[in-house]
């Protein structure tokens, strides 16, 4: 269970040319500010974006961080004075709020911080004219994330074994000119390891590589390799691309090593697995979703998938294909 100790809202305001930083805490006692908190902790602790690492001394900020415990404000204000100044020239990045948070989870100490990126929307202003009130629509420029929406970037640093998790996204920086992942690589100065999401995502494209390599069904294969990051994350909690590699493509040496060489490329380390979590694995990685040529979807849960009781994939001799469900007791439209 978290324990909210303290927190401190420190402002962007895209109008102004210095970030406005806060000399108090915010009340965490009140109920809306302490549930919009824990909310948005969650949404980064359960997101299979995360990247992990080890903070070192390496990091410019690593010494402002070990010291927030003891000076709180004033250290959360020296951090987003330096995010601001990285942050700043670089229009390509929002403008936001940085919010800090101290909490207690496990009998570990965490500090995060998340970036709430501003969003424009219309809200109502209420005027008074010679002859009245005069009620106008005005276009509010700073408002911040609602409670369900995700968090794009943010950190939280284990105070206590100096890990870190990121959840970031890469921006142009102009004096790079190219898109960088600035929060680890410019701010936190450090090499996360990449995430759950973006290795899934770089082992499916290796995988379909490999497909089209050796004029292999891509449906097919994707779909067992589906069900082999599944198992191996949801029995192991990990993802170890060479013991993937083997489920997927057994004895067949050429089309193994194919693939091992096309993840390779795509940035996938083949000599130490990725830690993964079953909790944190997204919905969509729990069945297999099918979009056929004539328009129809459907949506398999994935123990049943190669069930030959439940579903059948026949090849027809002019190339087409031919699926056969099975053993439907009842059919409902979800309306």
């Amino acid at each position: 269970m978290i324990r909210i100790k303290q927190a401190i809202l420190h402002i962007f305001d895209p109008g102004s040319l210095e970030p406005i930083l806060s000399n108090n805490l915010l009340a965490i006692d009140h109920y809306d500010i302490k549930q919009y908190i824990e909310k948005k902790l969650s949404r980064i602790k359960q997101s299979d974006k995360q990247k992990e690492c080890q903070l070192t001394d390496e990091s410019v900020v690593y010494s402002f961080l070990k010291k927030v415990p003891e000076n709180f404000i004033a250290q959360t204000q020296e951090l987003s004075q330096q995010f601001y100044d990285l942050t700043a020239p670089n229009p390509d990045i929002p403008t936001a709020d940085l919010l800090w948070i101290e909490y207690e989870e496990d009998d570990q100490l965490f500090l995060a911080m998340l970036k709430l990126n501003h969003t424009q929307q219309l809200t109502h202003f209420v005027d008074y004219a010679e002859d009245g009130i005069k009620n106008n629509l005005i276009m509010n420029q700073v408002i911040l994330p609602s409670m369900s929406q995700t968090i794009e970037e943010g950190f939280i640093f284990n105070e206590n074994s100096d890990n870190i998790q990121i959840i970031e996204k890469k921006h142009l920086l102009e004096n790079e000119g190219e898109k960088v992942f600035y929060l680890s690589e410019k701010f936190l100065k450090v090499a996360p390891k990449p995430s759950m999401n973006e290795t899934i995502r770089q082992m499916k494209k290796a995988v379909s590589q490999t497909a089209k390599k050796f004029n292999e069904s891509e449906y097919q294969q994707l779909a067992v390799a589906k069900q082999a990051i599944f198992e191996e994350v949801t029995e192991n909690d990990l993802l170890d691309n060479q013991k993937f590699a083997d489920k997927v493509y057994g004895n067949n040496a050429s089309q193994k090593a194919a693939y091992i060489e096309a993840s390779s490329d795509n940035g996938i380390n083949q000599d130490h697995p990725l830690p993964a979590s079953a909790q944190l694995m997204p919905n969509r990685m729990q069945r297999q979703k099918l979009k056929l040529s004539n328009g129809i979807e459907m949506t398999v849960p994935m123990a049943l998938f190669n069930d030959p009781e439940v579903i059948e994939i026949q090849n027809n001799p002019d190339g087409t294909l031919r699926m056969i469900l099975k053993n439907i007791e009842e059919m409902k439209n979800i309306f």
